[in-house]
């Protein structure tokens, strides 16, 4: 990797940023990278002031900040839409990467642009969707909330083969919004939403459970940051080393569900302590926060699980967490929906049970517990990206947990 000069700084300028990992991409590997929240009345004066080396611009900025630049190349000018920006000598330069990122994001999943495309949303980011399928000679149809084309006569697109979605919808922190019911559409091959965080959104849930390929945007924001470093410096790494780089940070969380007693906890701290993250047991949060689950319970099981069902809202959303589940979690399937969206889920199971069980109003004997395992099982399972077993020692399960998310 390029040694990078100390004064050098780059910046992520946009309205709201608290979502992004461009930060935790580029200080990877080497750059002085903030991110700067900017108010539409302060775009003028950050441009004129010129305090940086080089800059990536989101949302809402990608068309505006043009006017601010010096000079554009022509795949920007074609894109209308500029998302890097270089400070040579003092003359600003403007460049379009999405549209390249956006395009070999497609080829990593060999995902190619034929047929009917529908791109969702109208700003800079479907501005350069529209390009690349120009390049691609691929017919699109853009919709937009009040355009010729939009989402009250989108049963005109029905016969869609592919689904893009450019808009904020669904994004960090708003993550359970769906931008579009995709059931009607019956030829569609592939869907794809640009929004990187969470992992998948509800768009992208629903692709897969219907077993349509599907591609967020993690790909295409590492990709366009490769490009836009070339830019910065010349940088020089292969696209797939940087993919590569991308995906060991593994920003999805990481969540335990199962049995009481099946050690969740006791896991999920030398987990989190093992990957240097923080670790969230959410029945403890629950408690911490002054509400006795014994007491929640006592009161009415539904009485709980709202509560459980909000704490899982809470924590499911965030970023590079080791959580640590109730065992009745998979009781609700809203739980287990948000907590894939930006996780992947292990199902720590165990053979051996303590010689009492005190304190668990659900299970006050052996009995009792078996017949609730018995019923959860089906739910642990279907909601389970792996089982592990955690019959041996507790390093040896995080061991094979480690080594199954190193594959992922």
């Amino acid at each position: 990797m390029k040694a990078k000069k100390e004064f050098n700084v780059y910046y992520l300028i946009g309205e709201k940023l608290k979502h992004s990992f461009s930060a935790v991409i580029h200080r990877g590997r080497g750059y002085d990278y903030s991110l700067r929240e900017i108010s539409e009345d302060r775009l003028e004066a950050f441009f004129k002031e010129r305090n940086f080396d080089g800059l990536n611009v989101t949302i809402p900025y990608k068309t505006e900040c043009m006017k601010y630049l010096d000079f554009i190349s022509p795949l920007a000018l074609s894109v209308g839409a500029v998302n890097t920006v270089v400070n040579k000598g003092g003359s600003l330069y403007g460049f379009n990467t999405d549209a390249i990122g956006f395009y070999l994001s497609l080829r990593r999943k060999n995902i190619e642009l034929s047929g009917k495309v529908l791109i969702l949303g109208s700003g800079g980011a479907s501005k350069a969707v529209r390009a690349v399928c120009e390049r691609c000679s691929a017919e699109y149809v853009v919709i937009s909330r009040t355009g010729e084309n939009n989402y009250g006569n989108i049963d005109r697109h029905y016969d869609a083969d592919i689904i893009v979605n450019t808009t904020p919808v669904g994004m960090y922190p708003d993550c359970e919004k769906l931008v579009l019911d995709i059931e009607p559409f019956k030829n569609l091959k592939a869907v794809c939403d640009l929004i990187y965080n969470p992992y998948k959104t509800p768009l992208l849930a629903e692709a897969e459970k219907r077993g349509i390929v599907w591609q967020n945007g993690a790909d295409m924001l590492t990709l366009q940051a490769l490009a836009s470093e070339k830019l910065f410096d010349g940088a020089k790494d292969e696209d797939n080393v940087a993919i590569e780089n991308f995906t060991s940070l593994k920003m999805q969380n990481l969540v335990l569900i199962g049995m009481p007693f099946c050690g969740k906890s006791t896991v999920g701290m030398r987990l989190a302590e093992r990957l240097g993250r923080e670790f969230v047991d959410l029945d403890t949060e629950i408690e911490k926060a002054g509400l006795s689950i014994k007491e929640l319970i006592a009161s009415g099981e539904d009485a709980f699980r709202e509560v459980e069902s909000e704490f899982v809202k809470k924590y499911a959303f965030e970023s590079n967490l080791v959580i640590s589940t109730g065992g009745g979690v998979v009781e609700r399937r809203i739980n287990t929906d948000r907590l894939r969206q930006n996780g992947n889920i292990v199902y720590i199971t165990r053979k051996s049970l303590p010689e009492t069980l005190e304190n668990r109003p659900l299970a006050q004997n052996i009995e009792q517990y078996e017949n609730l395992k018995k019923r959860r099982a089906p739910l642990y399972e279907a909601a389970a990206d792996i089982i592990i077993d955690n019959d041996s020692s507790v390093d040896d399960t995080v061991d094979k947990i480690i080594k199954w998310w190193s594959r992922q």
